[in-house]
Parts: structure tokens; sequence; C-alpha cells
């Protein structure tokens, strides 16, 4: 259903061709860098489970993103419009963020705790759901309809591992 589901999100392009969806991953970078994410995400949630077993979840939240803020911190000179300066530019809005960001730390890391790694990676990705209503709303994109029946499949395939497993 998964599978099913992102084929329908791009079922428009289909029209020519069945088979047509499956080449944008091969064309578009967007898809690329989301089954990179992917794969980098199959191994850090697995380890990551593996740290807070070995320690505790609120050790893990502080140390892991300690040190990821670190690594950012140090890249982020070599990004192109990327300003330290912003970062201070409005701090309410930044703070406001922070903690947005920290809550989903902790509801991460206490939740990866208490269940298997790829359940719960698996139901965190439903966020799906939400980018296709926010491309609606915000960015005015087109073929929401078939999004939304795609993404709706995707996670009724996410129900299904839950469920089932």
């Amino acid at each position: 259903m998964i599978v099913f589901g992102a084929y329908v999100l791009n079922l428009s392009k289909a029209r020519s061709n069945p088979l047509r969806p499956f080449s944008f991953i091969f064309k578009e970078q967007g898809s690329w860098l989301m089954m990179i994410t992917a794969f980098i995400y199959s191994i850090t949630a697995t380890l990551g489970k593996l740290a807070i077993k070995h320690s505790s979840p609120s050790f893990f939240a502080a140390f892991y993103f300690f040190c990821l803020t670190i690594i950012l911190l140090s890249i982020f000179p070599f990004i192109k419009g990327v300003r330290y300066k912003n970062i201070f530019y409005r701090p309410f809005i930044g703070m406001s963020i922070g903690l947005l960001v920290t809550t989903m730390i902790l509801g991460h890391v206490f939740a990866i705790s208490i269940v298997k790694a790829a359940y719960m990676i698996s139901v965190k990705r439903c966020s799906v759901l939400f980018g296709v209503l926010y491309g609606a709303i915000l960015f005015r994109e087109t073929h929401i309809h078939e999004r939304l029946i795609g993404s709706l499949f995707m996670v009724g395939g996410v129900m299904l591992i839950g469920f089932l497993g």
C-alpha cells in the first residue's frame, strides 16, 4: 500500500506511460535526496534505539542532538546563503521553533525506546499527509486530490504495519 500510494502521488504524469512515475525516481533530485535520507534514517534509527537501550532516552536526546548541532554549525559556512546572523534575526520565532523541535526530539526518543524502531519510524512518516496539505494550502500545488489519495494509501500501509506487526 505504501508503494502504491507513492505511485499515486504522481499519477497525473502516468497518462502516457504507466511506468512514468517510477522514472521520476531517477530523474528528480528530490527523489534521490529522499532515498538517501531514508537510507541514512534506516541506519541511524536502529543505532539510536541501541544507544537508548544502553543509556536513557533523555541522555541520548541531549548528547546526540548536541553533537549533531555542532556538526551542522561547522558545515553551515560552506553552504551558500546560510548566515549565522540569521539565527538571531527573530529570536521569538527561533525560540518557538527550538521549543517545538525539542518536543519532537523528546517524543521521538521516548517513543523509540518503547517500540520497535521500524514501527515508530513508519508511524512518524505519516507526516506525508501533512506535507500534501501544506503543499495545497501554502504553495498552491496542483493535482492535490491524487496526492491526498496517494498519501492516504501510504498512511493506510503504515497502519497495516502497525496492526499486523
